[in-house]
């Protein structure tokens, strides 16, 4: 996979890539599922944890979604672990 800023990004097909969604207040919660389901998915048709997942936010404090429901974040950014990747859930416009 090729990002924006033209580097690749390789992911070890014998490990569990390992994703961080970090939520801003206000983020939607449709782009959170959506994010999140295509890795259970995977999970689940290959019968191997593919892809872990974990819920970040700025300082480990629940966050409030634009639509009322708040979810409590694995960690915050500066306890957070090394992910492969990091997947913003922002607001919006």
């Amino acid at each position: 996979m090729v990002t924006a800023s033209g580097s690749t990004l390789a992911f070890d097909a014998k490990s569990t890539t390992k994703v961080g969604f970090l939520l801003l207040d206000h983020f939607t919660m449709i782009s959170l599922a959506s994010s999140i389901e295509p890795l259970r998915m995977a999970n689940q048709l290959s019968a191997e944890e593919l892809y872990s997942w974990s819920l970040i936010s700025e300082n480990g404090q629940p966050v409030t979604a634009s639509d009322g429901l708040s979810l409590t974040p694995d960690f915050s950014m500066e306890d957070s672990t090394s992910f492969d990747l990091i997947v913003v859930a922002g607001v919006s416009t």
